[in-house]
């Protein structure tokens, strides 16, 4: 039962590291698109990511 979750979770931490690397160089348009694609998923932190995106106007025009 829990292998079921093992790649999953495997993806979401490499996407997480990849958003990191992103938002480390301040390429916030491909941060705001990983982002994107985990909350589009449901995962709930990356939903409130997306508003703090759109607040602060960081890769996408500010909302």
């Amino acid at each position: 039962m829990a292998s079921a979750y093992y790649k999953p979770c495997k993806e979401l931490d490499i996407c997480n590291e990849l958003i990191e690397k992103y938002w480390e160089s301040k390429q916030y348009d491909k941060c705001f698109e990983g982002h994107l694609v985990l909350a589009e998923q449901g995962y709930p932190l990356a939903e409130c990511q997306i508003g703090y995106f759109y607040y602060e106007g960081l890769g996408v025009e500010k909302d």
